[in-house]
């Protein structure tokens, strides 16, 4: 009788398309292309294989095939693979507040993603304004600012290409 040949798990995350791969056999050549979200800046793919005792190693070898580097194939290992596009992320930073708080739901994000924030006043206290500015480029007079979406006790806004700083303030309710 002959044997089938087992077949190993592969993941890919964050919508990255292998020809739609999800399982090789060991050896097998499989193809990845990342598939970039529009305004983002694709930095690479992060390849992990998953042994036997459920730990983690990037000791795979990886080949890729353009010049950007979104085209890329692996021969597969004899453990679970698991591989995620990896994109250009910039940090959020928020003033000190006073009279409450506002928190990010990230402390960085890559381009385009949306941003949640959540206010909390201190009792008897309501948020006044709030403003999201872009990192300061290079000669320019003035920080731009991103526009926000506010409600209640939450606030969106979407992620351009720089840092941001996030400053609010509070202010007293009877």
């Amino acid at each position: 009788e002959e044997e089938t040949p087992e077949t190993i798990t592969v993941t890919i995350t964050k919508g990255t398309g292998t020809d739609e791969v999800t399982a090789a056999m060991k050896g097998e050549r499989v193809n990845l292309t990342a598939n970039v979200p529009e305004g983002q800046e694709f930095t690479g793919f992060l390849v992990t294989t998953t042994v036997e005792d459920g730990e983690e190693s990037d000791d795979i070898d990886f080949v890729t095939t353009n010049e950007e580097g979104t085209t890329a194939y692996f021969l597969m290992p004899d453990c679970d693979v698991t591989v995620t596009p990896t994109y250009q992320s910039y940090n959020i930073t928020v003033d000190e507040t006073k009279d409450g708080t506002v928190k990010p739901d990230k402390t960085t994000a890559a381009v385009n993603e949306t941003v949640t924030l959540t206010i909390t006043p201190d009792e008897n206290y309501a948020l006044d304004e709030l403003i999201v500015s872009k990192a300061a480029a290079e000669g320019a007079e003035e920080q731009e600012t991103v526009p926000v979406t506010v409600d209640v006790d939450k606030a969106t806004f979407t992620m351009p290409a720089s840092d941001v700083t996030i400053s609010a303030t509070f202010k007293r309710v009877y």
